[in-house]
């Protein structure tokens, strides 16, 4: 049986041969982002300007007859009709689609209306854009990210298909947010799906005020629930930092910035653990941090190990 992904395959390659675009096309299915990137191949390859037109509009027609109309020098044209299933004047609109010299493709969100236009529309090809096969899905992910440089294990990637919206506008979307948050980094592990795709957010701040105002074993079972939910020592690095900096300014009397920075609404509870230290304290401690960060964007490694040392740091520190 053939696989989802090897049909979308072969009908891009049609697409990618001006001589295999139909004039009429009916575009139908569930997968609206692969229909936006055949009007982009069929473009390119007729090297025409796209058209929409929005058929839900109370002058469609009108609007349709403006966009043929072709002068002595105008360009042919790839004219799309969005919500093609909200056509009212069909028999009007029909017979100027027939007579026009520009491709059309009508975008049908409703499956079944399109279906039944099969029997009554001549000369007009349909082709359906149905929804990803798990395996066809998995495949997309994986080429989505080689073109990133990025590479990822069956396992994870298995994990990463199951917590991706299978609408692949929006799984497009979280792709790049797991990408921007990789960097430079080209393995994409479990615990960046972890931060990603986190239902609850760790509770670093809590975790911070907790290890600096008390420093006690209820600190050290926190931070190792935390951990082992796979949280990410990026986002805990760089909540330490905006902590440590923000304790600084209260100890140095920039008490506004400091509210800003730490996004408290009251800075009472920072000023009574600043009060603890000295401000070249702080200032060592931001170093350490700030050299952990540095290390964990630098070189490969266990981060756990990264999480555990710099956590010891701060609660020997603190």
């Amino acid at each position: 049986m053939e696989k989802i992904i090897d049909y979308y395959k072969k009908l891009f390659r049609r697409f990618s041969g001006a001589s295999q675009i139909p004039r009429l096309m009916v575009f139908y299915g569930e997968e609206n982002y692969l229909m936006e990137r055949a009007v982009d191949r069929i473009s390119e390859t007729l090297s025409h300007p796209v058209s929409y037109i929005d058929a839900s509009e109370k002058n469609f027609v009108e609007l349709f007859e403006k966009e043929t109309h072709v002068g002595l020098f105008a360009p042919k044209k790839v004219l799309v009709i969005k919500r093609a299933h909200k056509i009212k004047s069909a028999n009007e609109f029909f017979s100027m689609m027939y007579k026009t010299e520009h491709r059309v493709i009508l975008i049908y969100e409703d499956r079944k209306k399109a279906v039944s236009l099969k029997r009554s529309l001549k000369n007009v090809e349909f082709i359906e854009f149905p929804e990803m096969d798990v395996i066809s899905f998995e495949i997309w992910i994986k080429s989505k990210l080689k073109q990133e440089n990025k590479k990822i294990s069956k396992e994870t990637l298995r994990k990463l298909s199951a917590k991706l919206p299978k609408d692949l506008t929006s799984a497009q979307q979280e792709l790049q947010k797991l990408i921007l948050y990789l960097e430079e980094r080209k393995v994409i592990d479990e615990e960046d799906l972890d931060v990603i795709f986190e239902e609850e957010p760790a509770d670093f701040k809590g975790l911070l005020r907790r290890i600096f105002s008390e420093a006690d074993e209820r600190s050290l079972k926190e931070y190792v629930l935390l951990r082992e939910r796979g949280f990410s020592p990026h986002a805990f690095i760089a909540e330490a930092e905006q902590f440590l900096t923000a304790l600084y300014l209260i100890k140095e009397d920039m008490n506004e910035i400091a509210r800003r920075k730490s996004r408290m609404r009251s800075s009472s509870k920072m000023r009574e653990i600043s009060s603890r230290f000295s401000a070249r304290d702080i200032l060592n401690l931001l170093d350490r941090v700030v050299e952990m960060d540095a290390y964990t964007k630098s070189v490969s490694f266990d981060r756990k190990v990264i999480l555990n040392l710099l956590f010891v740091d701060l609660l020997q520190n603190a």
